[in-house]
């Protein structure tokens, strides 16, 4: 177990040090994390181009069109499910990479996979049955 009192962002207590230290952290790993968010926004834009709106824009139906609107919904679930992983590993990136100097991408996807993603998915799926009633 890593100790979270070593990681650059600990320990800001006030505005001025939190602030500078989040500049020096984020431009001290902007690469990698454009990298993932690039990556993110790039799936996430092929899938959404898959979907066809201008349908909608020439429905009057409220019938047709709430069963255009269900089509969609298998696109949008892998969409928010392929978001909200590339954001696990995006916070994951941020608070393990200052304290591991071994970190590794593969390693922290099947991490983030197995201890928190796995685990956030059931959460929405039970907040979303839980909703729904």
């Amino acid at each position: 177990m890593n100790n979270i009192d070593q990681h650059p962002l600990a320990g800001r207590y006030d505005i001025d040090s939190a602030f500078s230290g989040t500049w020096e952290f984020y431009k001290k790993w902007f690469k990698p994390m454009y990298a993932i968010s690039f990556i993110m926004a790039l799936i996430v834009s092929l899938m959404t181009s898959r979907i066809d709106l201008s349908n909608l824009q020439n429905t009057t139906d409220i019938a047709l069109m709430m069963e255009t609107l269900s089509s969609f919904f298998g696109v949008y679930t892998i969409v928010m499910l392929i978001t909200l992983f590339f954001n696990t590993l995006l916070q994951y990136f941020i608070i393990m990479k200052p304290l591991d100097e071994n970190f590794s991408f593969i390693e922290a996807a099947g991490k983030v996979i197995t201890k928190y993603y796995l685990p956030l998915v059931v959460i929405f799926i039970v907040i979303f049955v839980f909703a729904m009633m």
